[in-house]
């Protein structure tokens, strides 16, 4: 008789750490699952704020571009009307052959110049 109440004491024990097992097993399978999860949530936050990051550097830059060209059409305007480029005149034909030879002695005394 006190071995049977020995074996069901046995029985019952291991019944119970079999339970507390289970119990066990059950919450580390919870708790993966929400780190999982977790770490989901904090992965879509992270891309969220990159996104909302290169929208508003996006952004800026925009406005950056706007207030340059602002400031370049101020600073035209400040410049006030154009003023056509003054051409020099090209030498007529009966001086052209006395500047070029101007021109040709400049040439030759840079080379000379430049040989020293």
């Amino acid at each position: 008789a006190e071995r049977i109440e020995l074996q069901r004491a046995y029985d019952v024990r291991a019944a119970s750490q079999a339970a507390a097992q289970a119990a066990a097993v059950a919450a580390l399978t919870l708790a993966v699952a929400q780190a999982q999860e977790e770490r989901r949530r904090a992965e879509l936050e992270a891309r969220k704020r990159e996104a909302a990051e290169r929208v508003a550097k996006q952004k800026a830059d925009r406005e950056a571009m706007k207030a340059a060209m602002a400031r370049d059409r101020a600073e035209v305007a400040a410049r006030g009307p154009a003023q056509a480029s003054v051409a020099k005149k090209l030498p007529t034909e009966s001086a052209g052959s006395m500047s070029s030879a101007i021109f040709q002695e400049q040439e030759e005394a840079e080379a000379r110049a430049n040989a020293r």
